[in-house]
């Protein structure tokens, strides 16, 4: 199974499948280019054992509902599943990524995902400009460090992002 959260599903169409696929080959790019980055080094199980309202236990709730252990190095990609409340499969996950992009987030692979998806899946725009708006309409939190709020009270965090206006 791919090291990417995006759910693989018999209902893909050939150009999701395709975007999927590339993803796949860029993720070691990806871990490349953040080699700097130190690993939190939390399982699912260490994540669970928090009290039931902070990031740690959402985080870790996510990961095991999903069936999925943290990547190493790319652990705040998860965060933004759970405190933005997107799901794992190729819409949603593209969408988080305009979210992202719209929210101040200027990553290469953030832009590439965004541009990759917007070109292959011409079909989902409307919906992914929508999150880009929500994106921009939100409290920013490109430059936050999530591994030091993991155990800060998980409402409190999503009431940060809410919108702004």
């Amino acid at each position: 199974m791919s090291n990417v959260i995006i759910h693989y599903s018999a209902k893909l169409n050939r150009r999701e499948w395709f975007l999927l696929k590339t993803f796949d080959l860029l993720n070691p790019l990806h871990g490349m280019i953040h080699r700097h980055r130190k690993p939190w080094g939390k399982s699912v199980d260490e994540l669970r054992s928090q009290p039931q309202n902070t990031l740690a236990y959402q985080l870790g709730n996510f990961l095991f509902e999903n069936k999925l252990q943290p990547v190493p190095k790319a652990e705040k990609h998860d965060a933004y599943h759970v405190l933005l409340g997107y799901g794992t499969d190729i819409k949603e996950e593209a969408g988080m990524q305009f979210f992202l992009l719209g929210n101040g987030k200027r990553s290469p692979f953030t832009l590439g995902t965004s541009i990759l998806a917007a070109a292959v899946l011409p079909e989902r725009f409307g919906y992914f400009f929508q999150q880009f708006k929500r994106g921009i309409r939100s409290h920013s939190m490109a430059n936050w460090n999530f591994e030091a709020l993991l155990h800060d009270d998980y409402n409190s965090l999503v009431q940060k992002i809410a919108t702004k206006y």
